[in-house]
């Protein structure tokens, strides 16, 4: 909308509602890995060379909202806008619509599985945390 004032032309701003937000989520692995044992060297190290993608992560969300909310979660839309696997950091940056910020903030905390059931050879359990939240996606990168 404009408004003339004398002969200049002033815009007026608009705030564009919020209507997306932003999750970075991270796997966490079970501590177990840290120990000082023969064993837990080696889930280390078959944990820091896989490569969580896209589908993979795709699977666990669709996953962690059917467990708590059913049907009505797995329709729950969402979008992977990036993935990263750096050494033990394996992130991702998720685009969720505002009015489920709550379903998925839910679901997600509360969801652990095993890493054996998407890579072979690979007994560990894992959860998935929310490094952070933001109504902006220049805020979560």
């Amino acid at each position: 909308m404009l408004r003339r004032m004398g002969s200049d032309v002033i815009g007026e701003v608009t705030v564009k509602e919020k209507t997306w937000c932003y999750f970075k989520l991270i796997i966490h692995p079970d501590p177990i890995i840290f120990e000082e044992s023969n064993n837990s060297k080696h889930l280390l190290a078959r944990y820091d060379a896989i490569e969580i993608d896209v589908v993979t992560w795709r699977t666990l969300i669709i996953k962690s909202l059917s467990k708590l909310y059913g049907l009505i979660g797995e329709a729950s839309p969402f979008e992977i806008i990036k993935t990263e696997n750096q050494s033990l950091n394996k992130t991702m940056i998720l685009k969720i619509q505002l009015q489920d910020k709550d379903k998925f903030n839910n679901s997600l905390m509360s969801y652990t599985f095993n890493l054996n059931e998407y890579y072979n050879d690979l007994d560990l359990n894992c959860n998935i945390r929310i490094v952070k939240t933001e109504n902006y996606i220049g805020l979560v990168i």
